[in-house]
């Protein structure tokens, strides 16, 4: 198995649930062991460096309704554009990150600080 399959994921493992989110690694056998995370603000459901899978949305909907799509690194927007054009949600992107607009087929808002109305903070290290 590569570090990093490339290939649409034919399987999914939860690996973490906690009260207000999942953490699921779309390929549970490569190496690189990538973690995608839904975590909910209020009723609202927000992906954060998402990789689809098979039944993907039938693991959130416990959650409630996807609200957005996060991509905190460039090399994380892969899947994001095809998840949040699912969901009829915008990509949302920091104002300092590059790479990512040509790389996602969907809306996307640019943020400073807080992404939407999440109240999440993200720092740039």
């Amino acid at each position: 198995m590569p570090v990093y399959e490339r290939s649409a994921a034919t399987d999914f493992r939860v690996i973490d649930r906690w009260d207000g989110g999942v953490s699921w690694l779309s390929h549970p056998t490569e190496e690189g062991m990538r973690t995608s995370h839904a975590v909910t603000a209020d009723d609202d459901v927000w992906l954060i460096d998402p990789l689809d899978a098979p039944e993907l949305d039938a693991l959130l909907d416990y959650l409630g309704s996807v609200v957005g799509v996060a991509v905190l690194c460039s090399h994380h927007a892969r899947d994001a554009g095809t998840i949040a054009a699912r969901h009829g949600v915008s990509v949302h992107v920091p104002r300092w990150m590059g790479r990512v607009g040509e790389r996602v087929d969907a809306p996307i808002e640019r943020f400073e600080t807080t992404f939407g109305d999440s109240g999440f903070r993200v720092r740039r290290f």
